[in-house]
């Protein structure tokens, strides 16, 4: 319990994320302006900027994520500032495009490829559907974390899922 010199009380912040210290402002900036620069589609529209959480195959992370990351290990071994991405030209299927990435950009592909994989794994073992789809229930069952502050939470919910709601009918 913490309490400040006017008496007000809060629980302590030993159980609780601290997001500020998890995570980078800059890097969180950096890879903003990369997904905000590749939402520019071949055909010259502009898609939202949420539009990968409606959902992709695993296997196209996980196959993007390992080239990114092989692609990186070549051009760190070679002394490479960037790495050049290969893809199939939109308007000639016959015929690739190389585009060049610097290397923050292939590390900014390799987070949003390990972000959109987790995202997708963690959606299929949610029991709510997916953002915009019409159903955003959370689970209504109470859990709590375990009383050694392992912070392991019952029934292999992920942590970010428990609630506190008293109504206990969920599974």
């Amino acid at each position: 319990m913490r309490t400040n010199s006017t008496g007000a009380t809060r629980n302590g912040k030993q159980h609780k994320f601290e997001y500020q210290g998890f995570l980078s402002a800059s890097v969180l900036h950096r890879f903003a302006e990369y997904m905000h620069k590749n939402r520019i589609q071949a055909d010259g529209s502009v898609r939202d900027s949420d539009n990968w959480k409606k959902g992709m195959p695993q296997q196209w992370y996980s196959d993007s994520l390992f080239r990114h990351a092989i692609e990186l290990q070549r051009a760190v071994e070679r002394g490479d500032n960037g790495i050049i991405e290969r893809n199939p030209d939109p308007k000639n299927p016959n015929m690739v495009v190389e585009t060049y990435l610097s290397l923050e950009d292939a590390l900014c592909a390799v987070i949003f490829n390990a972000q959109g994989w987790l995202y997708e794994r963690l959606q299929a073992s949610a029991p709510f559907s997916r953002p915009g789809s019409g159903s955003s229930a959370l689970p209504t069952q109470s859990y709590t974390t375990s009383p050694d502050g392992s912070g392991k939470v019952g029934d292999a919910w992920p942590e970010f899922l428990v609630t506190t709601s008293g109504n206990s009918s969920g599974t």
